[in-house]
């Protein structure tokens, strides 16, 4: 990224965010996924996860 900047002539700061490596990765289930995915085409709203399991579990 900083070298396009540099050859776009564009003011680069960039930030190392090292806590992404120590997270751990959630566990998702590809079925509700796809659902989140779905109601966020039809109806324009991002799910929170206990939003998504009630929408799920009412399926």
């Amino acid at each position: 990224m900083e070298e396009v900047c540099h050859e776009l002539n564009i003011d680069f700061q960039g930030i190392h965010y090292g806590a992404a490596k120590i997270a751990p990765l959630p566990i998702l289930d590809e079925e509700k996924e796809q659902l989140r995915y779905e109601i966020l085409e039809k109806e324009h709203i991002w799910l929170l996860d206990k939003e998504l399991e009630e929408r799920f579990r009412s399926k």
